[in-house]
């Protein structure tokens, strides 16, 4: 696995927090590999 840093934007993040999907992981690393992958 590689480690690495993501910046993000507030309001992106504001918006995860607010529409609660980063409840739906266990760790913000979790859901951005998840969201990779979907992506793909």
């Amino acid at each position: 696995m590689v480690r690495k840093t993501v910046t993000i934007q507030n309001d992106i993040f504001q918006t995860l927090e607010l529409n609660q999907i980063i409840n739906q992981y266990q760790s913000f690393s979790e859901m951005v590999s998840s969201a990779l992958q979907f992506g793909t």
